[in-house]
């Protein structure tokens, strides 16, 4: 088993790079080690659908448009090229809903788990920034200011879906919190359950009535 792996993995691996449009040195700053563990732990369906959004895989309008569809466009509002991170910012109504209340969400959980305030505030504001099309403002402290430079070289999008860059599990093993990388997990959880999922969700929804905008 693992010398099949051992063989494969390479392949694997450039496949990842390649889908994300990163560089081998970027792409090893990904967390993959939280990535996975929370992988491990969905139910199959679950996990291929978080797969589909890490890959840029799901069945959006840009992908159709590769099959040769009838239509590019978002369901939500009939931007054409719809792509995922176009839902995580998209006008429509319910959509601007579910974002909101996952952000509250995401921010009322990671108190439970005890994420230091200021670095919770880093990472939602990369959320927001995703969620407005914009750069997130530049931290003041230096260690999360360089955890927040890290993430932007992997993508605030991708933070969005569950890539988190290990300059975050670092930065809290500096300010000796217990269990940092058991928060890291706790956080890809946090922006696919509150996040993510409804998103898709609210989307699919969207697409099969007669507010269809595709």
């Amino acid at each position: 088993e693992n010398i099949r792996y051992a063989d494969t993995a390479p392949a694997l691996i450039e496949y990842a790079k390649n889908r994300l449009d990163l560089d081998q040195k970027t792409f090893e700053d990904i967390d993959r080690h939280a990535l996975g563990k929370v992988l491990a732990t969905l139910p199959l369906r679950r996990r291929i659908r978080a797969s589909k959004m890490l890959y840029r895989l799901l069945p959006v309008g840009h992908n159709w448009r590769k099959c040769k569809l009838n239509s590019d466009k978002c369901p939500c509002c009939g931007e054409p090229d719809e792509t995922f991170e176009h839902l995580l910012s998209c006008e429509n109504e319910e959509l601007v809903i579910v974002r909101q209340a996952a952000l509250e969400k995401i921010r009322i959980d990671a108190n439970e788990i005890e994420m230091p305030a200021r670095i919770l505030d880093a990472m939602l504001s990369i959320l927001r920034a995703v969620m407005n099309q914009r750069d997130p403002p530049k931290p003041e402290t230096e260690g999360i200011r360089g955890a927040v430079e890290a993430q932007s070289r992997i993508g605030y999008y991708h933070m969005a879906v569950g890539l988190f860059s290990r300059h975050w599990t670092k930065l809290l093993q500096q300010l000796e919190v217990k269990h940092p990388q058991q928060k890291m997990e706790q956080m890809v959880s946090l922006v696919w359950d509150p996040l993510c999922e409804p998103v898709w969700e609210t989307r699919c929804s969207i697409l099969h009535t007669t507010e269809n905008n595709a």
